[in-house]
């Protein structure tokens, strides 16, 4: 995939999926409320895997929970703003409730969802789901790759410094897909975005050692 196109695991800056992976945090307006919250992204389907209320004047109506509205980074001009209808998971067999717990912490929210995502936009340009949302092919290695970076503590630290990280941190990686990976840092989940696509597990290993071999700060990318 050319770095000016379009996909799910895009290198442009300005692609929706680049938005969708820049910080995992966003606002989901529910009706007229809007709701700061963290999210993950199921690996099995790239949709949005939120906590919510399950009552209370937080917790949407059945009639809400078929037309959310996850903004990212915020519902300000130029984010990414996806029309979504959420599907109620189970926390104690779905995985990306663990992955929640993982990049963020515990939640105190009792009700989980995946939001399938039925559209996007970004200002006013709208764009198909598939060009946002899929599967993380490197969804079976990421245990195994995250295992490698986290061995090498010091050069992962000093990778998330480079990469605007904070100074005296212990971060840990907890995530990755073809584009890049997730760092989490004292002040929430840092991404570190490839050059380069990472096509399988061999190659995101090379990736991950280069980067970490060799700690820089991203690279400024050619305009499309």
């Amino acid at each position: 995939m050319p770095q000016a196109g379009l996909g799910p695991f895009s290198l442009n800056p300005q692609a929706p999926s680049r938005i969708l992976r820049s910080s995992y945090a966003g606002v989901l307006l529910i009706g007229d409320r809007p709701l700061r919250l963290t999210y993950v992204l199921d690996p099995a389907t790239g949709c949005p895997v939120v906590p919510l209320a399950a009552d209370g004047p937080e917790a949407p109506s059945d009639d809400e929970a078929q037309s959310l509205v996850l903004c990212i980074p915020d519902d300000g001009d130029g984010s990414l703003q996806m029309l979504c209808s959420a599907a109620d998971i189970d926390p104690h067999t779905h995985e990306a409730a663990d992955r929640h717990l993982i990049y963020h912490g515990p939640a105190r929210q009792r009700r989980w969802v995946l939001l399938r995502v039925e559209s996007a936009r970004v200002n006013n340009k709208v764009f198909d789901p598939a060009l946002v949302i899929a599967p993380n092919p490197l969804r079976r290695a990421e245990p195994a790759l995250c295992k490698r970076a986290n061995a090498r503590k010091d050069h992962l630290a000093a990778l998330s410094r480079a990469r605007g990280g904070p100074s005296e941190d212990r971060p840990v990686m907890v995530g990755i897909d073809p584009a890049g990976m997730d760092v989490r840092t004292r002040f929430g989940i840092l991404r570190i975005d490839f050059d380069r696509h990472a096509t399988n597990q061999a190659d995101a290993e090379q990736i991950l050692d280069a980067l970490l071999d060799h700690p820089q700060p991203p690279t400024t990318p050619t305009p499309p």
